[in-house]
C-alpha cells in the first residue's frame, strides 16, 4: 500500500464506472471525487483498499494519481499575513 492516514492523494480522471481497479470496482456513486483532491482516513491492509474524505467507497492505490503535497503560498498585505495552501501533484 502506498498511502496513510492523512496522505492527500488526487483522484485519477479516468476512471471507468464499472471497471475494476486493483481488485475494487469503480461505482457511480465515486464519480463526483474524479479529478479532485481527497485525503487518506482509513487503511484497510487486509483489504488493500482506503476510504477517503468520510466516503463509503472502498478505494485502491490504481484509482489515485498519486500523493499530493502541500503548497503553501504566504504573502504580506498591509499588516496580515495571508497564507494560502495551493496543493500540488
Amino acid at each position: 500500500m502506498k498511502y496513510k492516514v492523512g496522505d492527500k492523494v488526487k483522484i485519477r480522471k479516468d476512471l471507468k464506472v464499472g471497471d475494476i481497479y486493483g481488485g475494487c470496482r469503480f461505482a457511480s456513486g465515486m464519480q463526483k471525487l474524479v479529478g479532485k483532491i481527497a485525503c487518506i482516513e482509513v487503511v484497510s491492509k487486509g483489504n488493500e483498499c482506503y476510504r477517503i474524505d468520510s466516503n463509503h467507497f472502498l478505494w485502491t492505490d490504481e484509482m489515485f494519481e498519486g500523493k499530493v503535497k502541500d503548497n503553501i503560498n504566504i504573502s504580506t498585505d498591509g499588516n496580515q499575513v495571508i497564507a494560502i495552501n495551493e496543493g500540488t501533484g
